[in-house]
């Protein structure tokens, strides 16, 4: 029996596209998982809205404690919780063996949730995201450069990692093959300025009054899914998929 928390967002439902879950769950429903029993349960559940964490911290980790009950009520036989590069704060250099240090209610409140499921089911495997690039994408720098919006905003010297979510479902069983714990699916950084031209377009923005944001996650686990170095994916795959995705989604205008 397979149980996906979290079916409705971005993460879970590519991880819907990509394998067959017996039961699905979302903040409608997550009552009904309470004594549930699992051979696999994947959680993908945390509020991603970043902004709203940090504008009503309080609300937000009753929000995350509300999801811990729910997932901690149940047994699995795997766990599986995505999380987020967030926990960090300040990300460079940082690998799974180093102490998380959030900046920000955001990555505090999901280092929370992570302590709690860590607490419930030892041999959890967290997994760690940077941005994400894939289809079906409707957020992030990406999908503004696409859809033209908001683009004064987005300063070109912000460097970030754009993990290619085909991959994701394929990574977490690669890495529950390998035992693994904790793994961060850290991607080569790019510039935003590159991420831009993967999208067709010249860019050199720069927001005045605001240091542009640089992320740099890195992985102790890069080999066990053939990467090299502390990458699981270079910035060529990185791009590939950032350019893949500006080739074949349709803008927002045409869904509307």
């Amino acid at each position: 029996m397979k149980a996906l928390i979290g079916h409705s967002g971005y993460v879970g439902t590519t991880l819907l596209g990509q394998q067959q879950f017996d039961t699905l769950f979302r903040s409608t429903n997550i009552g009904d998982l309470a004594g549930g029993s699992y051979d696999l349960a994947i959680c993908t559940a945390a509020p991603a809205q970043r902004w709203i964490a940090e504008r009503d911290p309080e609300a937000d980790l009753a929000n995350i404690d509300r999801l811990a009950d729910a997932v901690t009520s149940i047994e699995a036989d795997r766990f599986v919780l995505i999380s987020t590069v967030d926990v960090y704060g300040v990300s460079a250099g940082m690998s799974e063996t180093d102490e998380p240090a959030p900046a920000g209610a955001y990555g505090r409140n999901r280092l929370h949730l992570e302590n709690r499921v860590r607490a419930h089911f030892p041999d959890a495997l967290i997994v760690r995201l940077p941005g994400l690039v894939g289809p079906g994408l409707r957020k992030n720098a990406i999908f503004d450069f696409r859809n033209d919006n908001a683009l004064h905003l987005i300063d070109a010297r912000a460097v970030l990692q754009w993990y290619p979510m085909v991959n994701l479902s394929a990574d977490i069983a690669t890495a529950q093959a390998a035992g693994l714990k904790l793994v961060n699916f850290a991607v080569e950084p790019v510039s935003l300025a590159e991420v831009a031209k993967a999208c067709g377009r010249d860019f050199d923005n720069q927001v005045e009054g605001k240091t542009p944001a640089h992320y740099d996650m890195r992985s102790n686990h890069a080999a066990v899914f053939g990467g090299t170095g502390p990458y699981l994916y270079t910035k060529r795959e990185s791009l590939l998929a950032v350019r893949a995705y500006a080739q074949s989604e349709p803008t927002s205008a045409a869904i509307a």
